[in-house]
């Protein structure tokens, strides 16, 4: 093992972070960490409402974004090391520079306001024709467009902003996931200033800023992605961290030095593809610092990010931002694509978590009309069509919960660690079938809308960075059985495969939670008293 190999940066200037110490900053980084947009992740929480139960975890994707730089940046000199990652003279600083903008796309508290966002626009993408869409061929009388498609047809047609989205991550362009915050950074670094910054550095051309846009959506091939994007990624070891000392638990604490310490990669062949390896693997004395980290990630979600009040506020926010952005009051991906299209970044750099905070304010003081005074609102009255899913008094009633931090009521909650694809369930999962709802909302003389499920269904070695509650089939699944220990004698083997290895254990299992919230104890008194009426 020699440094000789390790690419050169200069750097200017440090930054202390309460996590990692000391991070280094070359003069490009410094300058990008100095712009606005940049400066915007300083208000968005990196666990959206978990600080109303946790009030350590006011720490927010500004912090995130600088630990994630750090540690690629460890792994990549670690990798350089053993001759790995040194084709290109830049491939340093190139992947430090994808780490620190992976989270510039991010949407006001963070996965909150996300989900509903990727939902509205992968249900208007599905509508359209080929190549943007999926037009879904309906049965004869049905409608196959909906009533605005032609306006959104159009609008992508003109974007400057979506064509660049589109032909940067064709590989990726399948799953119609065009809203996603790692595809919205794109947008952002090619139509603001953080590209003249990257430009006028010298060091980095238009390729490589098309190169670090693919990085961090994964949509760039090699193992520069694996950084970012993997089982063994800067992301997750950040947020593992990072939550926990936030947070005041000591779940997701792991020994992050032993696993870097060992990091090594697999050349690409046939085998490792057809397995769905990142190439990343770990050598054999780093095995139980993998493994540890793995159950550092289980009992941190388990505990602190499933916890049962802050999935309750969490469906809140979401339902809110879904019911306003059906009414047009708060943006869309098609909003928000029109204004980069028109060069008006500071719209944009509003967009954080003090806007759904104002909005949620607006909407309460005058239930009748929003007045149009924000930057994104329209001037409308929050009207009480049966179109809409969620009725203006629930959207009125939600938001003055957020504000007041009244949470929702637990009605019936079951964790179950169960067999992945075996059909053990919960006891109560029937309570989240449609029929079943409809029968007791209706006994219950309840709004349907005020029976609040929530079904997380997770496999306990393999969670995501801060995976959405309601789960829109994310255009990029990660195996945590892609996890290959390197031996002694150069051979390697999957993690799982280790007689000797608890993940081994673990690897076929799933975490499932089940639950349902509504208004208050009246409410749960019904519903509990129709469930019993209707089991029996």
């Amino acid at each position: 093992m020699s440094s000789t190999d390790v690419q050169e940066l200069k750097f200017v200037k440090n930054i202390f972070d309460n996590v990692h110490g000391f991070i280094p900053l070359t003069q490009v980084e410094c300058d990008i960490v100095n712009h606005d947009l940049f400066q915007r992740l300083r208000n968005i929480k990196q666990l959206g409402l978990l600080d109303y139960v946790f009030p350590g975890a006011i720490h927010n994707r500004f912090n995130h974004s600088l630990g994630v730089m750090h540690i690629a940046d460890k792994m990549v000199t670690t990798l350089q090391e053993k001759e790995h990652l040194i084709e290109s003279s830049d491939t340093r600083q190139v992947i430090r520079l994808a780490a620190l903008l992976h989270d510039i796309g991010h949407y006001p508290l963070s996965h909150i306001i996300e989900v509903p966002i990727r939902k509205d626009a992968k249900a208007r993408f599905q509508q359209l024709p080929p190549p943007e869409g999926r037009l879904e061929v309906k049965a004869l009388g049905e409608e196959s467009e909906s009533k605005d498609s032609g306006q959104i047809a159009t609008l992508i047609e003109r974007s400057s902003s979506h064509t660049l989205n589109y032909h940067l991550h064709q590989s990726i362009n399948e799953s119609l996931d065009y809203a996603h915050h790692e595809r919205m950074a794109s947008i952002i670094i090619n139509k603001s200033g953080v590209m003249d910054i990257l430009l006028d550095s010298g060091e980095i051309d238009q390729e490589r800023i098309g190169d670090i846009c693919q990085i961090i959506s994964g949509s760039h091939s090699g193992l520069e992605t694996a950084i970012i994007h993997s089982e063994l990624d800067a992301d997750r070891f950040d947020y593992l961290l990072r939550d926990s000392k936030q947070t005041g638990v000591i779940y997701g604490l792991f020994d992050l030095d032993q696993i870097i310490r060992h990091l090594d990669y697999l050349e690409p062949t046939t085998l490792d593809l057809d397995e769905g390896t990142s190439g990343l693997c770990v050598g054999y004395k780093g095995q139980k610092a993998v493994e540890d980290y793995l159950l550092a990630r289980y009992f941190l979600y388990s505990t602190v990010i499933y916890q049962k009040t802050s999935i309750g506020f969490h469906h809140m926010a979401s339902m809110v931002y879904e019911g306003l952005l059906e009414r047009g009051f708060v943006p869309s991906y098609f909003d928000l694509i029109e204004i980069f299209d028109t060069g008006r970044i500071g719209r944009y750099m509003n967009f954080d978590d003090s806007f759904f905070w104002n909005t949620l304010k607006a909407v309460t003081s005058d239930p009748e009309k929003i007045d149009g005074e924000g930057e994104y609102q329209h001037s409308s009255t929050l009207d009480k069509l049966d179109e809409y899913r969620y009725s203006s008094d629930f959207i009125i009633e939600c938001s003055k919960r957020l504000l007041a931090r009244h949470p929702l009521k637990l009605v019936i909650e079951e964790q179950a660690i169960v067999q992945k694809g075996s059909s053990t369930s919960c006891s109560s999962e029937h309570l989240h079938h449609k029929a079943v709802i409809e029968t007791i909302c209706r006994d219950a003389d309840i709004p349907k809308e005020w029976y609040i499920i929530s079904n997380v269904k997770q496999d306990i070695t393999e969670l995501s960075p801060l995976v959405p509650l309601d789960d829109i089939d994310s255009y990029m699944r990660l195996r945590s059985d892609s996890i290959k220990i390197k031996k002694s004698d150069s051979s390697t083997k999957f993690l799982i495969r280790d007689p000797a290895s608890i993940v081994q254990f673990l690897a076929d299992k799933q975490l499932n939670i089940f639950a349902v919230y509504t208004k208050d104890a009246g409410y749960v008194k019904r519903i509990l008293e129709a469930k019993n009426r209707y089991q029996n």
